[in-house]
This record gives C-alpha cells, sequence and structure tokens, in this order.
C-alpha cells in the first residue's frame, strides 16, 4: 500500500499536497530514474524492467494454477489423448508474441504521451499569446481615449483662439479705424502752408492707401 500523502507531478516529479496549487515548469523530470521524460512514459528504464518483471509473475503464477489444476485429476489417455507435438502450439512462442504486443502498445503509449505533451505546451503557448494580445488591446483601447479626450480639448481650444481673434478684431475696427481717421484729419488740416496751398500733395493718397490696406488686413484678404 502506497504511504505517500502528497501528490507527484507527473512532469516536473515534485510532489505537493495539492497539484491545484503547483505551478509546473513544465521541465520533464522522471521521478523513477530521473531521465528527462514524463514519469508514467511506458518508455522508462524502471518502468519497463517493472513490467517485464510483472509479466512474468503474472505468466508463473498461471502456469502453476493450470499445473495445479491439471494435477488434481487423474489423466486418461483414452479420453484425452496426447495431442501431436506438431499441433501443440510453442508456449515460448506465445509469450513472445504477448511480450511483442506489450511492447508496441508501450512503444504507441510512449507516442500519444509525448503528442499529448507537445499539445499541452502549444495550448500553453496560444493561451499565453492570447493574453498578452487581450492584454496589448487593453493598452491600445486606453491610449485611443486619450487621443480623443485630448482630440477634443484641442477643438475647445481653437474655439477659444478663435473668439479670442475676433474679439481683438472687433476691438482693432472699431478703435483703431475710427483713431486712424482721426488722425488723418488732423495731419490733412496741418498740411497746408500761409497761403492754403498742400505741402504733400500725396499725404492725403497715402493715408487712403493705409486705411484700405488695414482694412483688408482685419478681413483677412490678401494686400497684394
Amino acid at each position: 500500500q502506497c504511504t505517500q500523502s502528497n501528490e507527484t507531478c507527473k512532469t516536473c516529479g515534485l510532489s505537493f499536497p495539492d497539484l491545484k496549487q503547483h505551478v509546473c515548469s513544465n521541465l520533464p523530470n522522471c521521478i523513477h530514474c530521473g531521465g528527462e521524460h514524463l514519469s508514467n512514459v511506458v518508455s522508462c528504464p524502471v518502468v519497463k524492467q517493472y513490467r517485464a518483471a510483472l509479466t512474468k509473475k503474472l505468466l508463473l503464477v498461471t502456469n502453476y494454477n493450470s499445473t495445479s489444476t491439471v494435477n488434481c485429476y487423474k489423466y486418461d489417455s483414452v479420453q484425452f489423448p496426447q495431442l501431436n507435438s506438431s499441433l501443440n502450439p510453442s508456449t515460448a512462442g506465445s509469450h513472445n508474441i504477448i511480450l511483442s504486443k506489450l511492447n508496441e502498445l508501450a512503444t504507441n503509449m510512449e507516442k500519444l504521451n509525448d503528442n499529448i505533451f507537445k499539445i499541452t505546451l502549444c495550448n500553453e503557448k496560444f493561451e499565453k499569446f492570447m493574453k498578452d494580445k487581450i492584454d496589448s488591446d487593453k493598452i491600445i483601447q486606453q491610449e485611443i481615449t486619450v487621443l480623443k479626450h485630448n482630440d477634443k480639448a484641442l477643438e475647445v481650444n481653437q474655439v477659444q483662439h478663435e473668439l479670442k481673434l475676433k474679439r481683438y478684431e472687433n476691438i482693432l475696427v472699431k478703435l483703431l479705424m475710427p483713431m486712424l481717421d482721426e488722425m488723418s484729419k488732423v495731419v490733412l488740416l496741418l498740411n497746408h502752408d500761409q497761403h492754403g496751398r498742400p505741402l504733400d500733395p500725396g499725404l492725403k493718397t497715402n493715408f487712403e492707401i493705409i486705411r484700405t490696406k488695414l482694412k483688408l488686413a482685419l478681413e483677412g484678404k490678401d494686400l497684394s
């Protein structure tokens, strides 16, 4: 009877009270021979030796029981004539066939275990890939949310900036233009000599050109 109370991982060979809490390293380590394979594979030398010994023991017990049963009865050569030796199958040959089938079955089981182990590793890699993808998608979604928030803030700032520009334009139109008109009137009055002749005949034209350009600039039009 097994006296071990802990559960043993068939992959890494470590024992724990509860395998559900165990995080396996996925590095095969046989608990029987210390080889780099699962502990339950039939290709393990210790397992092979144990299976061979068990098979021989079972065969010996079977032969012993058969012999004991036969010896309990009196042999009657008339009712049970001896079979021809050529027709009697070889017991050793039968045993060899059985052992061959067992070895073939063991090999197939080992291949099956290897395939299951590979599938398990692939599944773990795929699960890790999906987890990383989900985490990456969350980060991208957060960055998109931040960009949307920044875009809205930029739109608000742009609207506020346009309002300020409009306010400044109104100030210029309402204050600067009338002020320029008044200044031009004063300068034009002073632009005469004692006889009332203009000192600079082109001064009025220059004022009109400056006023026109300033108006175009305030309206955002081309000055050329």
